[in-house]
């Protein structure tokens, strides 16, 4: 499966987006990121992350990155978050869920 979990601009002062994806047991996530200006990306079981608090996060230092997720057996509920970091950041954001680890 994949979702286009956001596509268009986001500003610093504007505060974050999120999404939130179903991924059942066995599944593995792959979340692809493009654009322009930085945008970091957090991934959370069971809540909203924040800076502090998440599972999994992007790391580069570029506006497009990929990010492998490790999930649990049990799937769950994921919150995914993307957070400006550029004063104007074009972000195109696609979570692929791959029935079979990945």
């Amino acid at each position: 499966m994949k979702r286009v979990l956001f596509e268009g601009e986001l500003k610093r002062n504007q505060g974050s987006y999120y999404s939130i994806l179903e991924i059942t047991a066995g599944a593995s996530l792959v979340v692809t990121l493009t654009g322009t200006g930085k945008v970091d990306f957090y991934v959370k079981r069971g809540g909203k992350p924040t800076i502090y608090s998440f599972d999994a996060k992007s790391t580069g230092l570029t506006p497009s990155e990929r990010l492998q997720v490790a999930l649990p057996e049990g799937g769950g509920t994921y919150y995914l978050r993307l957070r400006s970091i550029a004063s104007t950041s074009t972000v195109r954001a696609v979570a692929t869920v791959y029935r079979d680890r990945y």
